[in-house]
């Protein structure tokens, strides 16, 4: 409803007034511990959120060069090819940079040809994390992770419930659904 209003109503330079998310689907780093791990898992469009997560993350995190230790983030998402695959060269970026404890995963529905390993995408097929937890990709042993989702409804409910299966508390477990109702 609000972006169907502002593309009909707005043009680009017009001033509009914003508040803050007030959703439950948000990233408070004053009520994670610093050295909490954050794991950010995402398909299609999904990960739009999880980039302003990332970005924020690295924004106010200390990196190695000031003698602080960055937080540890493991980003993993699905997409259909490696054309949809949104912010994949961003997070790709930010995981090369020396200061960063980012891990960087991209399943693909369908690898075309000229897409490369590890470059373009680490897993073939849909998002699976089965594939995740037997790379021990994301961080299982560690009770203070904090784990975010977002994408499709049924997909989200299947991460959490595998989450869960793996011993992650469903207290560390964050997803909303952005339609009306609840997961």
């Amino acid at each position: 409803m609000v972006g169907n209003r502002l593309h009909a109503d707005y043009q680009v330079g017009d001033t509009v007034q914003l508040s803050p998310p007030r959703g439950e689907f948000v990233f408070d780093a004053t009520k994670i511990s610093p050295s909490a791990p954050v794991v950010l898992l995402s398909a299609g469009v999904g990960a739009t959120p999880m980039l302003s997560i990332l970005d924020s993350i690295r924004d106010t995190t200390p990196g190695a060069g000031s003698g602080g230790r960055p937080r540890d983030v493991t980003w993993a998402h699905g997409a259909r090819s490696s054309d949809a695959v949104c912010y994949g060269r961003h997070v790709r970026q930010a995981a090369a940079d020396a200061d960063a404890n980012l891990t960087a995963k991209v399943f693909l529905g369908s690898v075309a040809e000229g897409d490369v390993k590890g470059v373009d995408y680490d897993y073939t097929g849909r998002f699976d994390l089965g594939k995740l937890v037997a790379d021990k990709v994301l961080p299982l042993e560690r009770a203070d992770a904090e784990y975010f989702i977002c994408g499709p409804k049924d997909w989200m409910i299947l991460v959490r419930d595998g989450l869960q299966a793996n011993g992650v508390d469903t207290e560390k477990i964050h997803l909303e659904l952005f339609a009306t109702g609840g997961v």
